[in-house]
């Protein structure tokens, strides 16, 4: 059997991880999987050992450790997750099913035991899955699709996949699931993928994407991807209503410029490289405590930390967007029409989306919200918990006027290259459709931003809990 790749997700024990290397390591016998763990405080290394490097942590930590092959979960094909949890093999996380006991996960996951009616009869209807509609496979180490035929033929009217807490990887996983023409289940329109940790490939033309027409919901809460990642694949989701983001290093939703390529990655003084092979298979916890290395001491880090982390960028991205002191006349109009122009686009990109999630995204401010405001069908806005979000400021008319004629030029190529995307007029209302905003737990400090929430025209349902501005009333409490 083919050993997995480098890149791919396992599990060891109920630790999660991204294998950075398989094969030997010196003076130690077998395959070993170098991985870098979720959890960074399990690390032993920076992915060298006695002066050799065998990988680099991305993260730029001290969060590599070596594990026996034979102890590390590399996952299941999807359809031999699906049997074995509705034929209740297994429940959720893998655990065993307890005959005597059923039960069910609160939001903060305890359990809540229940007394089912009717068990028998929904057992033997659940075993049938060929009827299924919906399924929820949460923690069952999924990792890849499988043979997309049988799967197709296996649960051909399933339109609902609930695949959180898995092995998923990368794009490449919902592109075999849901692709239009090689696609397992190309009727799906909701997908839930949160805690995966997904690997979202830059668009090029050497890698077209896979179109995903029928999906109308995606669910990437704490998937560790980007605002660039989602703008990467948009043009896939042509059917897009809902998106939820929720727990993603976003920071801003300015498309950000290509990262300049990395610096070869540096090497312990004295030491040498090993090449990962390509791949291994199964669950781990013999550790190579790396005698003889220096904890966080190799160069390499800075490299790799300025291709694994988000937030640096998306300040840096916002700040530029923002604008700064001692700018020209002719350079805040220049960022004026990239702001505009940037709004245009995401309105082509997602002509139909209606739900935006982006609580606890680390938002930079009220400022990287407003390259929302060209959204046609947005409806709710969610955006609780960014406590950078210190006020509010409905986008002034005067602006966007001023605006329209230097954006002109830049809708008329969005146009252009989406015929099929629909007309917006760059002076029209900001916000047009927007009915929820949800606004809990961010930084609000001055009731002139709640004043400013009567100027959206569609205003109706607005939540504030949490924010610092409910202090100086006299209540204090929930304000929706």
């Amino acid at each position: 059997m083919a050993l997995p790749a480098v890149g791919c997700r396992v599990r060891i024990l109920k630790d999660y991880a991204t294998v950075r290397y398989i094969g030997p390591v010196a003076q130690q016998q077998g395959i070993w999987v170098g991985v870098e763990w979720d959890d960074h405080s399990r690390g032993k290394h920076d992915g060298s050992t006695a002066g050799v490097r065998y990988f680099n942590c991305v993260s730029g930590t001290t969060s590599g450790s070596f594990v026996r092959i034979e102890r590390v979960c590399f996952g299941v094909a999807l359809l031999e997750a699906l049997r074995a949890r509705y034929n209740n093999e297994t429940a959720e996380h893998g655990e065993d099913v307890a005959a005597e006991e059923l039960y069910v996960h609160t939001s903060r996951r305890r359990r809540v035991k229940v007394q089912l009616i009717g068990e028998e009869k929904i057992q033997q209807k659940q075993r049938q899955i060929h009827m299924l509609q919906s399924a929820r496979l949460v923690g069952l180490d999924v990792s890849a699709v499988g043979d997309p035929a049988q799967l197709r033929e296996s649960i051909p009217s399933v339109t609902s996949l609930d695949l959180t807490c898995n092995l998923v990887a990368g794009w490449d996983f919902v592109e075999r699931l849901a692709g239009q023409e090689q696609g397992a289940l190309t009727q799906l329109t909701v997908l839930n993928l949160s805690e995966n940790k997904l690997t979202v490939p830059p668009a090029s033309p050497s890698r077209p994407l896979v179109l995903l027409p029928s999906l109308r919901v995606l669910v990437l809460n704490d998937c560790g991807v980007t605002w660039q990642d989602v703008i990467s694949v948009g043009s896939a989701l042509p059917s897009l209503e809902e998106l939820h983001l929720c727990g993603n290093p976003i920071g801003h939703l300015q498309p950000s410029p290509p990262p300049p390529s990395p610096p070869p990655a540096g090497q312990l003084q004295g030491s040498t490289e090993v090449q990962p092979h390509g791949g291994g298979q199964e669950a781990g916890a013999g550790y190579v405590d790396g005698s003889g290395t220096s904890p966080g001491g190799s160069g390499e880090e800075e490299g790799s930390r300025s291709s694994g982390g988000s937030s640096s960028h998306a300040t840096a991205g916002a700040m530029a967007a923002g604008g700064g002191e001692g700018k020209s006349e002719g350079d805040s109009r220049s960022d004026d029409d990239d702001d505009e122009a940037a709004a245009a686009m995401l309105a082509s990109l997602f002509p139909h989306l209606q739900v935006l999630t982006l609580e606890d995204c680390q938002l930079c401010g009220w400022s990287a919200v407003g390259v929302l405001r060209r959204l046609p069908a947005l409806t709710r806005l969610h955006l609780a918990g960014n406590t950078r979000i210190t006020h509010i400021a409905y986008p002034g008319t005067d602006a966007a006027a001023a605006a329209t004629s230097s954006a002109g030029t830049n809708l008329t190529a969005v146009a252009a290259a989406d015929p099929a995307a629909p007309h917006r007029d760059a002076g029209s209302a900001a916000f047009p459709r927007l009915s929820a905003l949800l606004l809990g737990g961010c930084g609000l400090v001055g009731w002139g931003s709640v004043d400013e929430l009567d100027k959206f025209p569609e205003l109706r349902e607005v939540r504030l809990t949490g924010n610092p501005v409910l202090t100086s009333s006299k209540g204090g409490g929930r304000f929706e």
